[in-house]
């Protein structure tokens, strides 16, 4: 979608992270005709998730990254892992882009993935981050609703991240059907004229707070109580 100041970029990347050659020069045609405007991408996959940047060592997905990055992409956000996430990646100077905000946007339904509460890293691949559910809410419901016969799964998940598995491997065993439910969505407001975008997250009770989110020091705003409403305004 291009208007005068802002281009909204949909990418397929299909099962294997990866654009096929129509697409690919689909892709570039498009950035091309976003040149001088505000431009958000939404790719089928991440470019981090879980606290791991997951297109390191995919050669095929780098292949998309950085043709975001050459047309100078700051606004990306993806599905796939089933839950809420960003990142605020700081570019490295003379690189063109100063900062690329990355978003997963994929809490709506499904089961959720609790392995991005159970398995965050000790430092994660960029320093400003946040997510939700955070890890006490959601250790809290599973240990709240898990049966006896279950806890040896739990407690190997919980306290021995499910090696040689993962967290995110066993989520739907834990994502039970009672309350409390983290399910999450975003509103995406844009203001071409004022080249700005603002991103909000909610809850199934209204819009999540900064107390809602597990995050990084840094990422509460200054002058901003945990009990405010999150939200994420990008300025060109």
């Amino acid at each position: 979608m291009q208007t005068p100041a802002f281009a909204l970029l949909a990418v397929d990347t299909g099962v294997l992270r990866r654009v096929d050659r129509e697409e690919l020069v689909w892709l570039r045609a498009a950035l091309e005709a976003s040149r001088g405007k505000m431009v958000m991408a939404v790719l089928g996959h991440p470019l981090f998730a879980g606290g791991h940047d997951v297109s390191t060592g995919d050669e095929d997905f780098m292949v998309v990254r950085r043709l975001l990055r050459e047309y100078g992409v700051r606004i990306v956000m993806a599905g796939d892992t089933h839950d809420l996430e960003y990142y605020r990646e700081v570019g490295e100077g003379g690189a063109g882009v100063e900062t690329v905000h990355h978003f997963v946007n994929g809490g709506g339904g499904a089961y959720l993935s609790f392995g991005t509460s159970l398995a965050w890293p000790a430092k994660a691949a960029t320093s400003q981050w946040a997510y939700y559910p955070n890890r006490h809410d959601v250790v809290g419901k599973i240990t709240a609703s898990t049966p006896w016969w279950k806890w040896p799964a739990w407690l190997w998940t919980r306290d021995l991240g499910a090696w040689p598995s993962s967290p995110e491997w066993l989520s739907a065993m834990f994502d039970y059907n009672v309350a409390p439910f983290f399910q999450s969505f975003v509103v995406v407001t844009v203001d071409p004229g004022g080249r700005t975008l603002t991103i909000r997250p909610w809850g199934i009770h209204g819009p999540l707070t900064w107390k809602d989110l597990e995050r990084s020091p840094q990422m509460l705003p200054q002058g901003v109580s945990l009990d405010q409403p999150v939200a994420w305004t990008i300025q060109e």
